[in-house]
């Protein structure tokens, strides 16, 4: 096996991971951190030993921007099934096609300038899709009548999600610097290795910290592998209710 092989059956594992828990609220909020403080060492990761390794201290800033539309994206696809489901099936192209309106004007903007560049579509990504989210929401909410909870969908993911970028950023910090600087058939072994401790920390960090202010329900635990024995356990300790 390949060293190539091998880091896309890993890059597999982890996507594998991450769908476990993709049903918990505002994952794609904590997806969107560690995007951005783990953009670098995860293009070093795959890209480090091939022509493209120059291009990397380029590509990780665009990368780690890129991680803020995650969200973006995250909420507008629900949004979407649930205007279809009340009728409204045409809202979500109205505002799509609002919004790629918008990404285009705002790409020949700033692409233009010659300080921002590239990184001017970016820009327009997020703006695209923050247009969506609000043109969706508004008139999910006029359909609906319905209060959401932003306590419960923003305020704790948001607080587990700096809690989960922070213990990313410390623990491939601490594990590069004690961890042996060799190769690994042409890859960093530190590099690899602590992208990986720092991805399974964020985590962990992640999912207590939402048990422990209460941002995971039932149903969350539910939908994850083995969900209905975790959610039992979970409930015995007056974790969720």
């Amino acid at each position: 096996m390949t060293m190539g092989t091998f880091l896309a059956l890993l890059g597999a594992a982890l996507a594998t991971i991450f769908a476990g828990i993709g049903s918990a609220r505002g994952v794609g909020m904590a997806c969107e951190v560690g995007m951005g403080v783990l953009a670098e060492p995860i293009l070093r990761m795959f890209y480090e030993n091939g022509k493209s390794a120059p291009a990397i201290s380029i590509a990780a800033p665009i990368m780690a921007a890129y991680g803020y539309t995650i969200f973006l994206m995250a909420i507008s696809q629900p949004m979407t099934n649930m205007l279809q489901a009340v009728g409204k099936a045409n809202v979500p192209v109205k505002s799509l096609t609002v919004g790629a309106v918008v990404k285009v004007v705002a790409n020949y903007i700033f692409i233009g300038i010659p300080s921002i560049n590239i990184n001017g579509a970016v820009i327009g990504t997020v703006l695209c899709y923050l247009i969506v989210v609000i043109y969706n929401y508004i008139a999910l909410i006029k359909a609906t009548k319905v209060k959401v909870n932003i306590m419960s969908v923003v305020v704790k993911p948001l607080i587990s999600s700096v809690l989960c970028g922070v213990a990313a950023y410390c623990a491939y910090g601490i594990s590069y610097k004690i961890l042996p600087q060799r190769l690994f058939h042409g890859y960093s072994f530190a590099n690899i290795t602590a992208t990986l401790i720092a991805v399974v920390a964020a985590i962990i960090v992640y999912v207590i910290s939402m048990l422990l202010i209460g941002g995971l329900a039932k149903d969350d635990i539910i939908m994850m592998p083995k969900g209905e024995k975790i959610a039992k356990k979970l409930a015995k300790y007056g974790f969720i209710e």
